[in-house]
């Protein structure tokens, strides 16, 4: 499936006419998302997909097991902006180099942070105990946003009527580091005019 999208010149005060498409496709057990986007002005851009992954198919994600290719995240302020730091995991409870059960990380607090990845491929593995359903996340980004679901409001109704709360689902975003044009250390999402920008994420189940 192709999507498109045209955002004009100024939209939302950025500059240039940008053209998007993001292609999804599905083979055999992998989504693959690719992004393209061009501009006839220097701007910038920072693409990602929002999707809420539950290997159990219910309940929470607390028995997910996850494994980031990561070893720096960038920290916040009390407002969630990032300082323009980029700091080791070690030592922290944001480190999840090595194999961790969520629910040993909600016990010290969810996640909604943004990781720098060591290379540009593999990026995360998570498996349920439950299923055993194990998914895997490869991009050519340079990070990812990990969010646990914790501000998801009980109650709410989704998909096949579930009934969603808190931990029901997990993010996994590969983008550029947020804030990324106000910290000259962190990798630019610059959009050069008359250039194209591609990127890519899979996410494959076993």
């Amino acid at each position: 499936m192709r999507l498109g999208i045209t955002s004009p010149d100024g939209d939302e005060g950025y500059p240039g006419t940008v053209d998007v498409e993001v292609l999804y496709k599905i083979e055999e057990k992998t989504l693959r998302i690719e992004y393209l986007a061009h501009s006839d002005k220097d701007t910038i851009l920072n693409l990602t997909n929002h999707s809420y992954f539950n290997l159990n198919g219910k309940g929470t994600v607390d028995d997910h097991i996850v494994t980031l290719n990561a070893d720096s995240y960038t920290p916040v302020d009390a407002e969630g902006i990032p300082t323009g730091e980029i700091a080791t995991v070690t030592g922290t409870r944001f480190n999840l180099m090595r194999p961790r059960a969520m629910r040993d990380m909600f016990q010290y607090g969810g996640l909604d942070t943004n990781y720098i990845l060591k290379d540009k491929s593999f990026a995360a593995q998570i498996k349920s105990e439950s299923t055993d359903i194990v998914m895997t996340v490869y991009t050519d980004y340079p990070a990812m946003q990990v969010y646990t679901g914790d501000n998801l409001k009980d109650g709410l109704r989704g998909k096949h009527n579930q009934v969603y709360h808190t931990h029901s689902g997990m993010c996994f975003e590969t983008q550029f580091c947020p804030d990324t044009p106000n910290h000259p250390n962190f990798q630019q999402c610059i959009l050069y005019k008359q250039r194209k920008q591609t990127h890519y994420t899979e996410y494959r189940f076993d």
